[in-house]
């Protein structure tokens, strides 16, 4: 009897392990609903593709073996609504925790003088300092785009920002590489307790 006894505690206490080893080792699921981005320039962009890009690169991310230092995995949904009371409801409906709205702000063409930054904001302007050599057959473009991490059900912003960088690419291939990195910061953000 006490042989039994020992052994189901052993047993018992090996499960837990087990079970919190495998708690550990999956990272929280966050899903972000991504409606088509606003566009107060005065150049047209495609906005259902750039939110489309934006899905992308968070999945692209998703399926990148061996980064187990993850604790947040970000799934993206494609939200159809483009005003953000609608989209903060479809979002509710299709079980998201955030929404990610995202505003072109400024795309200038090669040329085009660029006006001073107006807004108080700061702004990372990482793609001017490390130009993609593949794309330097392109013009080069110049964007702003703006954007904010709401919680679903709040008032509340998580997080506000904007990101901006000269690309040589088309316009729509420049707003697409700066959304990259608000892929990164939107995730590095989540990963925050």
């Amino acid at each position: 009897m006490t042989r039994s006894v020992k052994q189901s505690g052993i047993v018992a206490t090996a499960a837990v392990l087990l079970l919190t080893t495998f708690a550990h080792a999956q990272p929280r699921t966050v899903r972000v609903g991504i409606p088509p981005m606003e566009n107060t320039s005065t150049q047209s962009i495609n906005a259902r593709l750039q939110r489309d890009w934006l899905v992308r690169a968070f999945q692209l991310d998703k399926k990148k073996k061996g980064k187990g230092e993850d604790s947040v995995l970000v799934e993206a949904v494609a939200l159809q609504s483009k005003s953000p009371a609608d989209a903060l409801g479809e979002a509710h409906d299709k079980k998201c925790e955030y929404v990610l709205f995202t505003t072109l702000v400024e795309l200038h063409d090669p040329g085009d003088r660029k006006p001073p930054n107006q807004s108080t904001q700061v702004r990372h302007d990482l793609l001017s300092a490390h130009p993609d050599p593949a794309n330097t057959h392109d013009p080069v473009h110049y964007a702003v785009v703006d954007y904010r991490l709401q919680r679903v059900g709040s008032v509340s912003v998580r997080m506000a920002s904007g990101i901006s960088g000269e690309v040589h690419a088309d316009e729509n291939g420049t707003v697409h590489n700066l959304l990259f990195g608000i892929v990164n910061y939107i995730k590095d953000e989540l990963r925050e307790p």
